[in-house]
């Protein structure tokens, strides 16, 4: 994979779940939006340490970069709570 290919999904996934966290209860079940997030934890702590440690770093770059104060809070609270600074292996 082209690390052009990882940073483009490694973004667009950052932002898809940014967004579903911002959105209010109206517009997104929560009960919905609880599964999709345990999920998608589940499934990146499957990666490696290196791994995590990596999507981590790209999204820290990618608040940053953020204009949009609860946007680039909502991305700086992303790593951890998707268990990505966890530091076992699985």
């Amino acid at each position: 994979m082209s690390a052009t290919l990882l940073v483009a999904l490694a973004e667009s996934l950052a932002r898809l779940a940014t967004d579903i966290d911002l959105t209010d209860d109206e517009e997104v079940d929560p009960d919905l939006a609880t599964r999709w997030f345990e999920d998608l934890a589940y499934r990146l702590d499957q990666l490696s340490r290196e791994d995590r440690s990596k999507l981590a770093e790209i999204v820290r770059q990618m608040a940053e970069r953020e204009s949009v104060p609860a946007r680039r809070g909502a991305l700086l609270e992303f790593p951890e709570n998707l268990g990505l600074d966890q530091d076992d292996e699985p």
